[in-house]
């Protein structure tokens, strides 16, 4: 995920407000990345860019900082949309509270059609070959494509370059059921032996409707944030 935006001037401290206001999770990490840790925001001060932020610390932070003295600060959060933000953001008072310096610009990061994400063990596509409908568990799912495990009773309807209409994507995690319609999708590689009794199948999405594009983007970093929050440990 290489391509951004930058945020700055008003809009900086606006989004700061809005993450305090909301709760959102934000994920705070030391430079190194030997630190990483969920954490909210809980307060302000000031007014613009000249605004201060306070954190909830995570267990373990403030005795780091005194040990390490670090400068600054690493934070990502997802928005509504789910694409992802950071920023770096001085350290202004470390005692029993960390309060922070405005940033002076947020990246906001697009996805890339290639960043995959593995699918939750409940995920799978449903397609029709020659009037027969096919169950096939999802390994992973990008905006570009999916790798799907297909059972070996379905080798002979399956070709390289065969074109799929209306491939069906269900998904379920964060207690809510997700279904998104491909309108086309290409067999772009055929693979060996995935599991027992299934072969993978990898799907390029070669044509998306509009809104569902958006769904693909807002489930695939439901995935992304989930995964996040579970390599955390959560809060």
């Amino acid at each position: 995920m290489s391509n951004y935006e930058r945020i700055t001037d008003q809009k900086v401290a606006d989004l700061i407000h809005d993450l305090m206001r909301n709760q959102t999770l934000v994920k705070v990490s030391t430079a190194d990345k030997e630190f990483g840790k969920l954490t909210v925001i809980t307060a302000t001060r000031g007014e613009g860019l000249d605004m201060c932020f306070r954190i909830d610390p995570p267990e373990g932070l403030i005795p780091l900082l005194h040990q390490i003295e670090a400068p600054a600060l690493h934070f990502e959060f997802a928005s509504d949309d789910r694409l992802p933000h950071r920023f770096e953001a001085q350290l202004k008072e470390v005692t029993r509270e960390v309060w922070l310096q405005c940033p002076e610009h947020i990246q906001r990061y697009q996805l890339r059609n290639n960043f995959r994400i593995k699918a939750p063990a409940n995920a799978h596509a449903m397609g029709r070959m020659e009037d027969q409908t096919i169950r096939m568990p999802v390994e992973n799912i990008s905006l570009g494509g999916a790798l799907c495990h297909c059972p070996n009773s379905a080798k002979p309807l399956i070709v390289k370059d065969q074109i799929m209409k209306n491939l069906d994507l269900f998904f379920s995690f964060g207690g809510e059921s997700h279904l998104v319609t491909i309108e086309r999708a290409v067999v772009r590689r055929l693979e060996g032996r995935t599991r027992p009794r299934y072969f993978g199948v990898a799907f390029e999405f070669v044509r998306v409707k509009q809104d569902v594009q958006k769904r693909l983007v807002q489930i695939i970093y439901g995935l992304h944030r989930d995964f996040l929050k579970n390599r955390l440990g959560g809060r």
